[in-house]
């Protein structure tokens, strides 16, 4: 019989998985006797039930609603890999911008509401004439990313400066917990809904509550309360040269070892985790041959698995660091492959390994969020949070086509397998460097 001391050697933090379990259902906040701080978590709570409900109307039924209007293959991964681009390509000189603003909110705010009503401008597709439509749907999806990088950008920034850092593991854990309830609901709801209205009545009108709830995200964020501290809005001095621009930045960064191996460390895990995200798709649609019904029971389940760990995860960050939750979910997703390969021959175990996977997704992604806000300057977070934005960016527009190429001459096995191995790897070297910064060697380095 394995007793908890002896489960608590072999699974690291299995001792609070039993405490965790009361907390999934949990709808309490957080408890501060900071006024200030309790309000932003609340908003920031509201700030994410209704960003997930407008993301969840909206970019799941991107590619289904472009595959109607008649769009190609071409078309559709260009909806995928266009705002990626953009990301990549915008992430920094945004930092710019918004490290020039002292109230992150006023840059925010115009820019998140232009994101989110650009796509109501979907409605309009299928009453354009011949071939617009899916190059429409293209374009619109493209030009909501550039708005969408700036806020990203300044989101990130804000949130540092919002939640000091012994409160975020456990304030975003909640947001996400309410996110990811009010999302399944939100993804459900608008699966029956095109299922049941005429086509294209029903697209357009998850399309239209998406720009609603858009609205409702953009009122809650534009409540936060911030402290301005007297200058902060202060632009820099005399702008220099774009040369004398770039060298002051490189030693900048030379100063800083360990932050510009933090950054090559975290393109080489996301190159080997987004390489086969392309082909866990095609081995559901063309082995197992998953229809759309299973394809949104795959959402489901691995967002539960992320739900009903959060409180576990946001806890082992607390009691153990965002580096470790970081480094052994990586470990974690090195598994996936090999499981899927020996375990996943059809469409009901497949769904249940997407649960598993989405309980280290869940940690991953919790803890990596607060990992970049503690390893990022306070005085340049913007930049510093572009740098790893892009790098992330640039590795989900190449690994999927090398995970795509390596899949169709070698097959699925050679495919997975390989990519676990790079995996392997690359989780090492990210809880080594996580490890390192939780003992505080990367802080300001």
């Amino acid at each position: 019989m394995l007793t908890r001391p002896v489960m608590t050697r072999i699974l690291p933090g299995w001792g609070s998985w039993r405490s965790s379990g009361p907390g999934v259902f949990s709808f309490r906040l957080l408890q501060s006797d900071d006024p200030v701080l309790a309000a932003n978590h609340r908003l920031n709570v509201l700030n994410g039930m209704a960003a997930m409900v407008a993301i969840n109307l909206s970019v799941p039924f991107y590619a289904i609603y472009a595959e109607r209007l008649g769009a190609t293959n071409f078309q559709i991964a260009l909806l995928t890999s266009l705002p990626a681009v953009m990301m990549a390509l915008l992430a920094l000189p945004s930092a710019g911008w918004v490290e020039r603003v002292a109230d992150k909110r006023r840059l925010i705010v115009p820019l998140l509401l232009l994101a989110r009503l650009l796509v109501v401008a979907l409605l309009a597709a299928p009453y354009l004439p011949g071939a617009i439509p899916p190059l429409f749907v293209v374009l619109i999806v493209a030009l909501a990313a550039v708005p969408g990088t700036v806020v990203t950008v300044a989101w990130q920034s804000l949130m540092g400066d919002l939640f000091p850092a012994a409160a975020r593991a456990e304030a975003f854990a909640i947001r996400a917990r309410w996110m990811g309830w009010t999302g399944l609901a939100a993804v459900l709801g608008a699966g029956v809904a095109i299922d049941s209205l005429p086509y294209p009545f029903g697209y357009q009108l998850i399309f239209l509550l998406s720009g609603f709830f858009g609205i409702i995200e953009t009122y809650y964020l534009s409540q936060f309360r911030i402290a301005l501290e007297p200058g902060a809005a202060k632009p820099r001095a005399v702008a220099p040269s774009l040369r004398g621009a770039a060298v002051s930045e490189w030693r900048r960064l030379q100063a800083r070892p360990h932050y510009l191996r933090y950054v090559g460390v975290v393109f080489f895990f996301h190159f080997a985790w987004m390489a086969l995200w392309p082909v866990f798709t095609v081995y559901k649609l063309e082995t197992l041959h998953a229809n759309n019904t299973w394809m949104s029971l795959y959402s489901v389940t691995s967002t539960l698995g992320s739900i009903l760990t959060y409180r576990h995860w946001s806890r082992q960050c607390s009691l153990k660091g965002n580096g470790w939750v970081v480094g052994w979910n990586a470990f974690g997703l090195t598994l996936i492959p090999v499981v899927w390969v020996l375990f996943a021959k059809s469409l009901p175990v497949s769904a249940i390994l997407d649960g598993f996977g989405g309980i280290v997704v869940g940690g991953f992604n919790l803890a990596l969020f607060n990992q970049w806000l503690d390893i990022a300057d306070p005085k340049r977070r913007p930049t510093d949070m572009a740098y790893l934005n892009t790098v992330v960016q640039l590795a989900a527009v190449i690994s999927p086509l090398v995970g795509m190429a390596v899949y169709e001459r070698f097959g699925f096995v050679v495919a997975m397998l390989a990519f676990a191995a790079v995996r392997v790897a690359a989780s090492y070297l990210l809880l080594r460097v996580g490890l390192e910064n939780d003992r505080g060697a990367g802080r300001g380095q």
